[in-house]
C-alpha cells in the first residue's frame, strides 16, 4: 500500500506543477504568485499522502486525523488569499474549464482502458465514449450520500469510507453494465465487470482488519 500512496504522490506532484502552468497563463500570475502557489499545492499533496498512510497503517486515531483536517481543508481558501481582485474573478472560469477538461480526459481514459482490456472495435469506443460522457452528465452521489461520505471521511471513521465508497461504486458499476449492454458483448460485459469488482473491492483486501466481510 504505501507504494500505491507514494505513486498517487509523485503523479499529484505533477498534476500540481501542471495546474500551475496552465493557471500562470489564464490568470496571468507573477512568478512569485506562481511559487507561492506550487509550493502551498505541493505542501497539500505531501500531508494528504502523510496522512493516508497514517490512517491506513493505524498510527493515527480517528480523532487524531480528525483534528488534522481543519487545516488541510483550506486549501482553496489558501489559493484565492495569493490572487488580486482582477484574478479572483477569472479564477471561477478557470476552475469550470478546468472541471471541463478533466471530465472529458477522465472518459477518454476510461473508454481507452476498456480498449486495451476488451480490444474494442473503433464502433465501439465512439459509441462508448458518447455513452459515457453522456451518463457523466446525468449521474452524480445525491447529496445524501455526498454528505454520508464527507461525514465517514471528516470523522475519521477508514472503515465506514471505505464501506460508502465501495458501495457506491458497486451501485454505479451496476448502472454502467446496463449502460453497455447494447455496446459490449456478453464477453466483454462479463471481463468488464470482474476487472470492475476486482478494483472496486480492493481497498476492502487492504485493511482486513478494519473492515469485516
Amino acid at each position: 500500500f504505501a507504494q500505491g500512496v507514494a505513486q498517487a504522490e509523485k503523479s499529484g506532484k505533477r498534476d500540481v506543477l501542471a495546474k500551475v502552468a496552465r493557471m500562470k497563463e489564464a490568470l496571468h500570475l507573477t512568478d512569485e504568485q506562481a511559487q507561492a502557489l506550487t509550493e502551498l499545492m505541493l505542501k497539500h499533496v505531501e500531508e494528504n499522502s502523510r496522512r493516508a498512510l497514517q490512517m491506513m497503517s493505524g498510527a493515527q486515531t480517528p480523532g487524531e486525523t480528525q483534528a488534522t483536517l481543519p487545516a488541510s481543508n483550506n486549501e482553496e481558501a489558501e489559493i484565492k488569499s495569493l490572487l488580486n481582485p482582477e484574478q479572483l474573478a477569472a479564477y471561477a472560469d478557470f476552475q469550470q474549464a478546468e472541471a471541463s477538461t478533466a471530465a472529458a480526459n477522465s472518459v477518454k481514459a476510461e473508454v481507452a482502458t476498456m480498449a486495451a482490456r476488451l480490444e474494442l472495435t473503433p464502433e465501439q469506443k465512439d459509441q462508448l465514449q458518447a455513452a459515457i460522457a453522456q451518463y457523466n452528465l446525468s449521474h452524480a452521489p445525491s447529496s445524501e450520500e455526498m454528505a454520508a461520505m464527507a461525514q465517514a471521511k471528516t470523522s475519521g471513521n477508514l472503515a465506514d469510507a471505505i464501506l460508502l465508497q465501495v458501495d457506491y461504486n458497486k451501485r454505479e458499476l451496476e448502472n454502467k453494465l446496463s449502460l453497455f449492454e447494447g455496446i459490449l458483448t456478453p464477453a466483454q460485459l462479463q471481463t468488464y465487470k470482474q476487472a470492475q469488482l476486482d478494483m472496486i473491492e480492493m481497498p476492502m483486501k487492504i485493511l482486513p482488519q478494519r473492515v469485516g466481510p
